[in-house]
């Protein structure tokens, strides 16, 4: 059966610029072999050498947005068409690009607050009601909000975590807006397609610090012709993610 493979990277402030971080990251992606890759914090990293990046990890179509800042971009086998750069009313931006048949959405949603977040997303998800009907879309990357099927999981001490920095609380509540409004949308979290329990994304051994709470906050969200060709999703923990960045790595295939 023939799938495409996709994988989304929170590479930690462009992999802390160093070129044994990169080589280490592009001989994990080559092992991995992914179709496209959705790349965050792309920092510091001019269009020249990301596309030198993505080819070395066997990718000759790349697109990222502008040089400042937290930025994204995405990699891929087979040509990237129809490429947009967001930038307005979006901390980190958003590039939109088109290939094998899918709109790909990299996002990196803001960092601090649910209430912006929440903007951020209602603004991708206007891009996306203006594609047709059906379309197969992949909205891919760090969403920093909380999902409510992982409720259960966050106990008191997490709670206590993070109502004590109010970065994915309102009124002494843990929030799921986001990523609830992409449910309500139609869009299906990948990883619970396959997945019951409970798993971190951030952060990793290399940012663990005491009283540290384990979030999942980066995803896969697939619109409903996308959902039903789904074959596997999994956030990867080995030996080389568990230091290579403070996000886990997610992972997840598509049949053609």
């Amino acid at each position: 059966m023939n799938e495409i493979k996709v994988l989304s990277y929170n590479i930690l402030d462009g992999l802390q610029h160093s070129q044994v971080q990169v080589d280490v990251f592009v001989e994990w992606v080559t092992r991995q072999n992914p179709d496209i890759i959705f790349y965050q914090e792309l920092n510091g990293w001019t269009e020249e050498r990301f596309a030198e990046l993505a080819r070395r990890c066997g990718h000759p179509f790349s697109a990222k947005i502008r040089e400042d800042g937290y930025r994204m971009g995405i990699s891929s086998k087979t040509e990237l068409t129809e490429i947009q750069r967001f930038t307005e009313d979006l901390r980190h931006g958003c590039v939109y690009a088109r290939t094998e048949e899918c709109h790909l959405f990299a996002v990196h949603l803001d960092p601090f607050e649910e209430e912006k977040r929440l903007q951020e997303i209602q603004l991708i998800l206007k891009r996306v009601n203006a594609l047709p009907e059906n379309a197969p879309v992949m909205i891919v990357g760090d969403f920093n909000s909380l999902a409510e099927s992982d409720k259960s999981t966050y106990d008191e001490d997490f709670q206590k975590y993070f109502l004590a920095d109010k970065r994915r609380t309102r009124d002494a509540q843990i929030e799921f807006r986001v990523t609830n409004l992409l449910l309500e949308a139609g869009f299906a979290d990948a990883y619970r397609l396959f997945r019951d329990e409970f798993k971190t994304s951030c952060p990793t051994l290399k940012r663990l610090f005491p009283g540290d709470a384990g979030v999942r906050i980066d995803y896969a969200f697939l619109s409903p012709s996308l959902k039903d060709k789904c074959t596997s999703a999994e956030i990867v923990h080995d030996p080389i993610t568990k230091y290579l960045s403070d996000h886990y790595p997610f992972i997840f295939t598509l049949e053609k």
